[in-house]
C-alpha cells in the first residue's frame, strides 16, 4: 500500500508501506516496512526503508539504496546498486550488498535482465547460508 507521483519535473516520489508475510509459518517470520524512495530523471536513486521489527528480530533496522541506470540504447541498459542495512547491534552487525546488472527490453513491457548480486561479510555471518555472490535472471514485465 503506498502512493508514487512526480512532485518536480526531473523528481519522482515513492512512499508506500511493506509488509513481509509467510503463511503456514510456524515462528514469528512475518513484519512490516515503511519505505521511501526519491528518483531523478528515471535513472538515479534513493530508497530507505525502517522497520521496528528488522527481519522478525524484534529490532529495529534501516535499510538505505542508491541505484543507477544507463541506458546504452532503446533496449539495453545497465543498473547498479549499493545498500547499507543498519541493524540494532542486539540483532546482528550492520552489512552491504550491491549489485550489477544487464537487462534487455525484448518486447516492451517485457524484459529479461542477468544481475550480479554481493554482500560483504557481516552478511555472511547473518546468513551463512544465503549471503555471498550469486548471478539472478529474470524475465519481468512492469505495467
Amino acid at each position: 500500500m503506498g502512493w508514487n507521483g512526480k512532485i518536480a519535473d526531473d523528481w519522482a516520489l515513492d512512499a508506500f508501506f511493506l509488509r513481509y508475510q509467510y503463511p503456514g509459518s510456524d515462528v514469528g517470520l512475518n513484519w512490516n516496512e515503511i519505505n521511501v524512495a526519491a528518483t531523478w530523471r528515471d535513472n538515479y536513486w534513493l530508497a530507505i526503508g525502517h522497520s521496528t521489527n528488522a527481519m522478525a528480530s524484534k529490532t529495529t533496522g534501516t535499510y538505505a539504496l542508491v541505484g543507477a541506470r544507463f541506458p546504452l540504447n532503446d533496449q539495453w541498459r545497465i543498473e547498479g546498486t549499493l545498500a547499507r542495512y543498519a541493524l540494532d547491534s542486539a540483532y546482528a552487525d550492520n552489512y552491504t550488498h550491491g549489485s550489477v546488472g544487464v537487462a534487455w527490453t525484448f518486447k516492451a513491457p517485457f524484459e529479461a535482465r542477468l544481475t550480479l548480486h554481493g554482500t560483504d561479510t557481516a552478511a555472511k555471518r547473518l546468513f551463512p547460508d544465503m549471503a555471498g555472490s550469486r548471478a539472478e535472471f529474470a524475465v519481468q514485465a512492469s505495467f
